[in-house]
């Protein structure tokens, strides 16, 4: 798991930067008839500050995507195959204790007579709400995951964010209110 820092004492209602760039990438193949593969890769871009008074905050998660995905199976009326690309999004919070994991999935394709080779170009904002003291410090934990799935012979599933210079990950601020 990949992981980066970024560090501010101030106080709420401001941005916290984090311009770590991460290149995960991850593919399953599959096998036979009825082989099965499937693999999950995880990053993290972590975010510190110290909330200003006791209250509930608005935390606004901005990660920015650039990459392909590739979804393949070359099912038949005598096999069973299929290929899954998920790329999901999670929150979670930590002052005293963790507070709770919220996930979104950004990219969900599948099926089992599908060919499908696309890119996921976007900059998206992910909005989380916890309640926290004054004076202690807090993480924010934006994590980024990437699974895939194949069954079959011909199934094939990919995503990529980290081929070449023009692919790749990063959750450049958060924004608290």
């Amino acid at each position: 798991m990949a992981q980066t820092d970024a560090l501010a004492d101030a106080p709420a209602s401001d941005w916290y930067y984090n311009n770590v760039e991460q290149n995960p990438w991850a593919w399953a193949q599959g096998s036979g008839w009825w082989g099965e593969a499937s693999t999950s890769i995880e990053v993290d871009f972590w975010y510190y500050f110290v909330p200003s008074t006791f209250r509930y905050y608005g935390i606004n998660v901005y990660t920015t995507y650039r990459g392909f995905y590739i979804v393949q199976s070359d099912d038949k009326w005598y096999t069973s195959e299929a290929a899954r690309a998920v790329l999901s999004n999670s929150v979670n919070v930590y002052q005293y204790n963790w507070k709770g994991w919220d996930r979104i999935d950004l990219l969900d394709v599948s099926g089992d007579n599908i060919n499908v080779n696309s890119r996921f170009d976007d900059t998206r904002n992910h909005y989380y709400s916890a309640l926290l003291a004054a004076g202690d410090g807090t993480w924010i934990l934006n994590r980024v995951r990437l699974y895939v799935y194949a069954r079959g012979g011909s199934a094939y599933s990919k995503l990529d964010f980290g081929t070449g210079a023009g692919n790749y990950i990063v959750a450049p601020y958060v924004y608290v209110s």
